[in-house]
């Protein structure tokens, strides 16, 4: 296996692996926002449950 081949895999694998990150922040991301969005009536007892 010549070099080029060897780098063009490893750019797939890094171009793979930073899909997937992207993915997984994307789905973190929303599930913050569902749950903020979710207790928006009810924030301030949130907050004041780590101030007691």
């Amino acid at each position: 296996m010549n070099k080029e081949m060897r780098q063009g895999k490893s750019i797939r694998g890094i171009g793979k692996i930073l899909k997937e990150q992207k993915a997984r922040l994307y789905i973190i991301r929303r599930c913050v926002v569902i749950l903020l969005s979710h207790h928006d009536s009810s924030i301030g007892s949130f907050f004041s449950f780590f101030l007691v």
